[in-house]
């Protein structure tokens, strides 16, 4: 059965609240070195695909952003992300088949209601 069409919003200066969970409840971040890799990996892709990071949380087998795009789409940043994060997870612990459980959840976020910087839980 084909999953979903995603909701395709694409509009500079849109913020989203981003979270990814790791397929079926397992840790995508195993050791400090992985939690630090993850925000090397930020940095790397707001270079690539500029884009203003307003939070972020990085959980066992969870991540939260907040992202605020600036001109490409949320979805080429994330893919790049984790894309990138996946091919290093692989290359040092080994495995196969999906890291990440479905695709990443993606919610516009109106700053007129909240604010310039939002809060997020």
């Amino acid at each position: 059965m084909p999953r979903k069409a995603r909701e395709n919003i694409i509009a500079p200066g849109l913020l989203y609240h981003i979270v990814c969970r790791g397929n079926n409840k397992r840790r995508i971040f195993r050791a400090g070195r992985d939690y630090k890799k993850m925000l090397s990996i930020l940095q790397e892709t707001k270079k690539d695909y500029p884009f203003y990071l307003f939070s972020y949380i990085l959980m066992p087998n969870h991540y939260h952003f907040g992202i605020e795009t600036i001109e490409l789409p949320i979805s080429k940043i994330m893919h790049q992300i984790n894309n990138k994060y996946v091919k290093y997870f692989r290359h040092r612990y080994g495995g196969f088949g999906h890291l990440f459980q479905e695709r990443y959840f993606a919610k516009v976020i109106d700053k007129e209601k909240q604010g310039r910087v939002p809060f997020f839980i």
